[in-house]
């Protein structure tokens, strides 16, 4: 029996590696930050269950562009892009925290305003060594850490105009100063010696034809209010009522302002329009 002819056939396209088949470590796809609608950073932090502990590489930092009405992450050199890698982990099973801290406020606020970031915060379940984790299932998804407020000025029969009430400010003081705390991707929320001022910006304009009417926000961190402030023609109207104000709520005021003494009425209704109803950040295995 003779061979006709051998052919060699080319190499093969093989998958791109580092030599270890435990390097790969937490990724997050483009897909998995549909909810995120800016720029920021996600830190992620692993907490062992065991006594094993967790080295000093089990946090990781993944900066998030938003480009075109998508978010992903930045991997570029120079980025502060530092993955979770599990050969820095020991073995053993891991609750993992997410914290996502946006690069810019949701409400614009001007030097002075004090408004606080709008923080993401989630844990995930426990799982072992090597398994993605995930924060899209009831109770890990991503949820708003600060409070935020509305206060909705009305007109009384004897009140303002639409642009009186549009060139009105508003405003509340904050007791609680936030600090991140990166590498345990959590948040640490405690009191100031002295409270600082927080003006609400106007977010909604009056308007007749639309039945709408002035909507001022701030975020603020979950605290106990006393007052809201309401200056309007260089008048200050002045609503003693305290408002516990608790993280991923929205506090809804509806005031009634009159040139005579003031009225207001209060709802408190949940954080819906931000929240992350649809999934949060997922990571895929």
């Amino acid at each position: 029996m003779t061979v006709g002819s051998i052919t060699l056939a080319e190499w093969g396209a093989g998958s791109k590696g580092s030599g270890s088949s435990e390097v790969d470590g937490v990724t997050i796809t483009t897909t998995t930050l549909t909810n995120i609608d800016q720029a920021g950073t996600l830190y992620l932090a692993a907490t062992a269950e065991s006594t094993s502990g967790v080295t000093a590489n089990g946090t990781g930092t993944y900066p998030v562009k938003y480009e075109k009405s998508q978010a992903s992450i930045d991997d570029a050199t120079g980025s502060g892009y530092s993955p979770i890698i599990w050969d820095n982990l020991a073995k053993g099973n891991y609750t993992y925290a997410a914290l996502f801290v946006p690069k810019e406020y949701r409400h614009e606020a001007v030097a002075g305003n004090n408004h606080e970031f709008d923080y993401l915060i989630a844990t995930s379940d426990v799982i072992a060594w090597g398994t993605q984790p995930g924060f899209s299932t009831e109770g890990h998804k991503l949820t708003h850490a600060m409070a935020q407020l509305d206060v909705k000025l009305i007109s009384g029969t004897d009140g303002f105009t639409n642009a009186e009430l549009n060139a009105a400010a508003v405003k509340t003081d904050s007791k609680k100063k936030v600090s991140v705390g990166s590498t345990t991707a959590t948040l640490n929320i405690s009191d100031l010696t002295t409270a600082k001022n927080v003006a609400l910006k106007k977010t909604v304009d009056a308007a007749d034809a639309s039945g709408t009417n002035a909507t001022f926000s701030a975020l603020i961190a979950p605290q106990q209010l006393k007052q809201i402030v309401i200056t309007i023609n260089g008048n200050n109207y002045t609503l003693n009522k305290e408002l516990t104000m608790t993280a991923n709520q929205k506090f809804s005021l509806e005031v009634t302002v009159s040139r005579t003494p003031l009225g207001f009425s209060a709802a408190v209704t949940n954080w819906t329009e931000a929240s992350m109803t649809e999934g949060g950040v997922v990571v895929d295995p």
